[in-house]
């Protein structure tokens, strides 16, 4: 990475993927960095990777920040389906699920159900008609 960015020439497409929290980090500078990654939702170039929230697909996307936030952060419309069904939905920042003491996640309301303080049922519920809203 030190040595792309020290002797860069231009050769060098895209970011360079990382085994870490990073996930890929930017190479080059203004002039010399070219987008390659196309946005599996928009077909907008971006640099941007995330995974599909549905923990059973676990899936790396190439998409665009808003893009992913847009469509909840599933990768296909069977994930969504299918995380209706599960509830194995990753807790992001930018999606809480509401109730009227407040926020919680959706690992909270996985405890909730193995608690028996609710239903997988009415569980199932407040998270389609929370994600349902969204999009």
């Amino acid at each position: 990475m030190k040595y792309v960015n020290t002797f860069n020439d231009g050769n060098w497409l895209g970011n360079l993927y990382t085994f870490d929290d990073r996930v890929s980090t930017f190479v080059g500078d203004e002039l010399t960095h070219t987008t390659i990654g196309i946005c599996l939702h928009s077909d907008k170039k971006t640099d941007n990777c995330e995974n599909c929230r549905n923990t059973e697909c676990n899936a790396r996307l190439i998409v665009d920040k808003d893009e992913h936030q847009k469509h909840m952060g599933f990768c296909s419309e069977e994930c969504f389906e299918k995380s209706l069904q599960t509830l194995l939905i990753k807790d992001v920042d930018w999606d809480t699920l509401r109730n009227n003491k407040g926020g919680f996640t959706y690992k909270e309301l996985r405890s909730l159900i193995k608690s028996s303080k609710i239903s997988f049922q009415d569980a199932q519920k407040i998270v389609s008609d929370h994600l349902q809203k969204k999009l």
